[in-house]
């Protein structure tokens, strides 16, 4: 089986089953994860260690802002002088309200993500913060007035994907980790019936 060589870092199907399992329960415990996927804990503990290391998987806690007290989740895009576009970036992640910058593609520059506790609160970091900032041609600010759907996460794509025995394909993990699954049960029939 192939590994997904990620920025240098190799990323097993291994890897991949244990990140599927916080997917789906952020905390799960070693212990837990080790049962599920059949391994040894040793295995998914440096296993976690590897992947928090080399940045591909964090641990946080995600906050809903409306019941924190924030009215207000914006989205502003921001067209720039295109020879100061990362200085713009850098200035804008410095500021204590925006926990989201990306550069883009398209009409702007760069998407912002902010999040005030009222109108007043937002139009004071428009005209004393955003305004100041060197560079910034033109905005577009978006007010999001309802979330359907906020995941921070995402499941990572199987690693050469195949299907069981039966030719389907086990849902949220990998013919492989069915196979590991039923050899187990297999294992623990044929001791029961000894």
């Amino acid at each position: 089986m192939d590994d997904v060589v990620n920025n240098g870092a190799r990323i097993t199907e291994t890897d991949m089953e244990i990140i599927r399992c916080l997917h789906d329960d952020a905390r799960m415990s070693i212990v837990q994860i080790a049962k599920k996927i059949n391994v040894p804990e040793s295995t998914v503990r440096s296993r976690l260690t590897r992947l928090t290391e080399n940045g591909i998987l964090n641990f946080v806690a995600v906050t809903d802002l409306f019941k924190l007290g924030y009215r207000l989740w914006i989205m502003i895009t921001i067209q720039t002088e295109l020879t100061r576009i990362d200085e713009v970036a850098q200035r804008l992640s410095e500021l204590p309200e925006i926990y989201f910058v990306a550069v883009t593609t398209g009409g702007y520059d760069m998407i912002v993500s902010a999040s005030f506790r009222s109108n007043e609160e937002f139009l004071e970091f428009v005209s004393t913060k955003l305004s100041r900032i060197p560079g910034i041609i033109r905005t577009a600010n978006y007010s999001l007035l309802k979330i359907y759907k906020r995941e921070m996460n995402v499941l990572p794509p199987p690693i050469n994907p195949a299907p069981d025995s039966d030719g389907q394909y086990e849902a949220g993990g990998s013919a492989s980790s069915s196979k590991r699954s039923a050899k187990k049960s297999g294992k623990q029939r044929r001791g029961k019936n000894l």
